[in-house]
């Protein structure tokens, strides 16, 4: 058919003339009534019909003008015109031509930046948290996607502490949509469906990719049957034909999950699971200068923020209240251990208090006897600071001697247990929690270096 582009008029869909399937065919338009103003220009655009064909020994086809005589028109004076010039479309040498391919592919990966590439810490009742993202990328034709299926291997923690899932998605006019919120099935899994000629289903351009980001709402309380401290996955479901569908957009072909073809919408397995608490603490390191190690040094500052519920270190259960530190130091021979105590540092309030072992390299400092409750309220901060008696690290460098100077820094690694803390996620509100490596942000962090004078 022709068309014109400006307007998108169709001029003429019924050729009078197609001897299209001869060596050298043509095709014939008449009668067109298409009205060019002088000094305009317009814009013919053909366009073709391959579905239901043969497919051909040969791909590739163009259209062209290989006359002048071929364009006939009439002026305003009534006069007949033809074209000004022959093969616009470069005759053998052609300039525009198309190709024609099958049916299109499209694959399903975990996306690179997918929240599931790093270790994710969620609280209970959290709206809106993105746990998984899958890049669905294409070739030779755009996909339109019905059905889109998620499912968790660890089924039991998955229900319990999932209560809607949902995507997050592009149309097909690049608009970003959110599905329908849904709950898991009886096997921790979840059906996206969009209705066949929808408008608001996902859509992956021709040769390109985007991206299904999966999104969920926690369950708020225990009541509910929320649990604390366990972790699970919302992982791509495709190992099955009815657990996936695409559809492409200009060969109509249907790709199913497990696809056995060019395609690859088999299952996909995230690289990391999300780890629920009902709360967790969040530490953000407040960066000191560099100094001298003195009688009453700060080695160490940083808040404390309590995601979900309220957090709490205490002594009572005993396990409660513990955070332990690396060092970074030198070691020295002293009558007594120094001590270094854990303030409150808006009040100055002594949380804990506890002795370092100065006699041994490199010793850890564990405050896990909190003589005051740190309760911080869901939301909310405080700031700790972390003060010594360094008076123990005089030993001076030396270069006659070869000898470095005395040196203390406190380290907070991002290790299993290195932090413990109720977060009240039991009937009885009294359960104790601790860290689980690369989960709690931000760790690791480090205090100031403090050296010897």
């Amino acid at each position: 058919m022709l068309v014109e582009k400006d307007s998108g008029v169709v001029l003429s869909s019924t050729p009078s003339a197609n001897n299209l399937a001869a060596a050298a065919g043509t095709v014939v338009f008449n009668n067109l009534n298409w009205n060019i103003p002088a000094g305009a220009t317009k814009t013919l655009v053909v366009r073709v019909n391959l579905l239901n064909l043969t497919p051909p020994t040969k791909d590739e086809f163009s259209f062209d003008i290989a006359a002048t005589t071929d364009v006939t028109a009439v002026d305003s004076s009534g006069n007949s015109v033809n074209a000004g010039t022959a093969t616009p479309n470069g005759a053998t040498s052609i300039t525009t031509e198309t190709l024609v391919t099958g049916a299109g592919t499209i694959e399903v990966t975990e996306y690179d930046s997918s929240p599931s590439k790093d270790k994710q810490a969620l609280y209970w009742g959290q709206t809106g948290a993105a746990v998984s993202a899958f890049r669905l990328r294409t070739t030779k034709e755009g996909f339109f996607i019905n059905t889109f299926n998620l499912v968790s291997a660890d089924s039991a923690d998955a229900k319990n502490n999932t209560k809607n899932v949902y995507l997050e998605y592009q149309d097909k006019n690049g608009n970003t949509l959110v599905s329908t919120k849904q709950s898991l099935n009886s096997d921790a899994s979840v059906s996206f469906g969009f209705s066949a000629n929808s408008g608001t289903r996902p859509y992956i351009p021709k040769d390109a990719s985007r991206v299904i980001t999966v999104k969920i709402d926690t369950v708020d309380n225990h009541q509910n049957g929320a649990t604390s401290n366990v972790d699970f996955a919302m992982n791509f479901s495709g190992g099955a034909s009815n657990e996936f569908e695409a559809v492409g957009e200009g060969s109509f072909s249907v790709i199913n999950g497990n696809d056995t073809t060019d395609d690859n919408t088999d299952s996909v397995t995230v690289t990391n699971k999300v780890l629920v608490y009902r709360s967790f603490p969040k530490f953000t390191n407040i960066v000191l200068p560099d100094g001298t190690a003195t009688a009453n040094a700060v080695v160490g500052k940083f808040t404390i923020t309590a995601m979900g519920g309220d957090v709490l270190f205490n002594i009572n259960p005993a396990a409660s209240g513990t955070i332990t530190f690396d060092t970074v130091a030198s070691g020295q021979v002293a009558s007594a251990d120094p001590k270094f105590t854990l303030y409150d540092d808006a009040t100055g309030q002594v949380l804990a208090s506890e002795t370092y072992d100065i006699d041994t390299v490199n010793a850890s400092l564990s405050f896990s006897n909190f003589l005051n409750a740190l309760s911080i309220t869901g939301g909310q901060s405080r700031t700790l600071r972390v003060q010594g008696d360094l008076s123990g690290f005089n030993r001076q460098g030396s270069s006659t001697a070869g000898t470095a100077a005395d040196h203390f820094m406190l380290v907070l690694q991002d290790e299993a247990s290195v932090i413990k803390w109720v977060d009240a996620a039991g009937a009885n509100a009294d359960l104790d929690q601790a860290n689980a490596a690369g989960y709690i942000k931000n760790l690791p962090f480090n205090g100031p270096n403090m050296t010897g004078q």
